[in-house]
């Protein structure tokens, strides 16, 4: 079950400093791998919501990319979701985003099911208070998930479609000459 879809809402606080025109990615990773996603906001101005969209999410947002691309994230192995603020070099350059609220939908090609992830409460994102923020799975009903990440053997359950390419790939890049 491969994320298809990708839908994030942000909410910057209502503080006058509260925005940003600083880099935001969305991550996602698991135990087969995931990847970031800039955040194309401009500026996130104080006390404002701006939704952005990858890929097949139903929603409408106010960002639409076409696609997630082609690193494969599998649904069932996503452990983590995260929001990072790009610092700008030094401490006295760094303009600090208090984000008041973000919630994430994932959607995945076989699954009826939506995965929502957020944050569990208002964080401020900067150099004296860190650049990361890593999402909670939620239930819908303002509970968390205690998913604990099992240890089990074997294949995951979704994977890349060119096997025999790779393997083609490997054995040229491997034999002696």
């Amino acid at each position: 079950m491969r994320v298809t879809g990708i839908y994030l809402s942000l909410t910057t606080g209502p503080e006058p400093w509260a925005g940003t025109d600083d880099a935001l990615y969305l991550g996602l990773a698991g135990t087969v791998g995931g990847r970031e996603f800039f955040i194309d906001a401009g500026r996130l101005a104080a006390n404002t919501t701006k939704t952005f969209k990858w890929g097949n999410a139903s929603f409408n947002a106010d960002v639409e990319k076409a696609s997630v691309g082609g690193t494969i994230i599998c649904r069932p192995n996503l452990t983590h979701v995260y929001l990072r603020k790009h610092g700008l070099g030094s401490r006295r350059a760094d303009n600090a985003w208090k984000m008041q609220e973000a919630f994430v939908f994932i959607v995945s090609d076989e699954s009826a099911t939506t995965d929502v992830f957020v944050t569990t409460g208002p964080e401020q994102l900067s150099y004296e208070t860190g650049l990361i923020v890593y999402l909670a799975q939620s239930a819908h009903l303002g509970e968390y998930i205690n998913r604990q990440i099992p240890v089990v053997d074997g294949p995951a359950s979704c994977g890349r479609d060119d096997v025999v390419e790779r393997r083609a790939l490997i054995e040229r890049a491997t034999k002696q000459s």
